[in-house]
């Protein structure tokens, strides 16, 4: 008998050491190899999320050519609280862009829910609009919990969450004219009137809803300060607002970003996923024709990145990383204020 108590307790030991070096077993389905090669993004939001990403598949196999990415943007231009609207009625109106080497594929008539469960995404993007992120209230309003819990619920396991902290409208009046997209008049009267039509009050107002409502949200794995990028270009470095060749320029129009703008802001997210501390190279030497933002750019053919461009790019994209929610110092310019009747 005491043998066999022996024997069992010893079984009972190694059965109980296998169980302790084990992992335990879950329900959650792991990435299968030939998903897991592949880093995905999604973005979902409105046109400056769009500007965000619009580069950033290149950007990313530029950079780490070895590596496979599939980037992704789910777009219609609305505030947050209308795309959790549309949410809610599962509305197809949504454009799908997914990004190759070779340029993007567009799909439209499309829902938030089918481009979630569409591939198994490792990060999955979305941001305010431009106005809403000055105000407070905005953040207030449960909008954001919303998304994040949607996406949650409705993405394959490991995805992570990204806000993407835009900038603040240019001041420069050639963007009003000059075959660009023409601003609806209350944008300028309400930028004059909110801050007077000051840039640096603008962003000053972005940086604090940042700060206080969303790094302090434990949800967001990332927050993409890719504002801060472009005010110190255009406030610090002195990348000129809007340039009449459409070549070293941030904007194309009252708001949305140049082929330029777009790239800088590229290499801010693709700095901030995979952890720089400094950007000590730009590789990304041309912008074809083809991908520019419209004819009217892409009459000027490629966009060629030179080592002016790419200096831009470093410098901004270093300060953001070492002072994310600040108003960067005002060096190149006076301070930038919209003068508007």
């Amino acid at each position: 008998m005491k043998k066999f108590l022996c024997l069992f307790m010893a079984v009972i030991t190694v059965l109980l050491s296998f169980a302790g070096c084990t992992p335990q077993s879950t329900n959650q389905p792991t990435q299968p190899p030939e998903e897991e090669k592949v880093f995905k993004v999604l973005l979902i939001g409105q046109s400056l999320g769009q500007d965000t990403v619009w580069f950033l598949q290149q950007v990313m196999k530029t950079e780490m050519p070895d590596r496979e990415f599939l980037v992704a943007d789910i777009y219609k231009s609305l505030a947050l609280g209308d795309h959790r609207r549309n949410i809610e009625n599962n509305a197809a109106v949504y454009w799908y862009y997914k990004f190759d080497d070779n340029g993007f594929k567009k799909t439209e008539d499309v829902t938030i829910l089918s481009a979630l469960q569409d591939e198994w995404w490792d990060l999955v993007i979305f941001n305010d609009a431009t106005y809403p992120t000055t105000q407070e209230y905005e953040f207030k309003d449960g909008d954001h919990a919303f998304m994040i819990n949607y996406i949650k619920e409705n993405t394959k396991p490991g995805v992570k969450l990204a806000y993407n902290a835009t900038w603040a409208n240019p001041t420069d009046p050639m963007l009003w004219g000059n075959d660009r997209t023409a601003p609806q008049t209350d944008v300028l009267l309400r930028f004059k009137s909110v801050f007077g039509g000051r840039r640096n009050l603008y962003y000053d107002k972005v940086c604090a809803n940042i700060k206080k409502y969303i790094e302090t949200n434990e949800e967001f794995d990332y927050v993409f300060h890719t504002g801060t990028a472009i005010q110190y270009a255009s406030e610090t470095h002195g990348v000129p607002e809007a340039d009449l060749l459409r070549d070293y320029e941030l904007y194309r129009d009252y708001v949305h970003l140049s082929d330029f703008g777009r790239l800088l802001v590229a290499y801010q997210v693709y700095a901030q996923i995979f952890g720089l501390t400094e950007l000590k190279a730009v590789n990304v030497d041309l912008i074809k024709q083809k991908m520019r933002y419209s004819s009217l750019e892409q009459l000027f053919g490629d966009l060629e990145i030179t080592q002016k461009h790419k200096d831009a790019i470093i410098a901004s994209v270093n300060y953001a990383l070492k002072h994310p929610n600040e108003v960067p110092p005002q060096t190149a310019r006076s301070e930038a204020i919209l003068v508007y009747p």
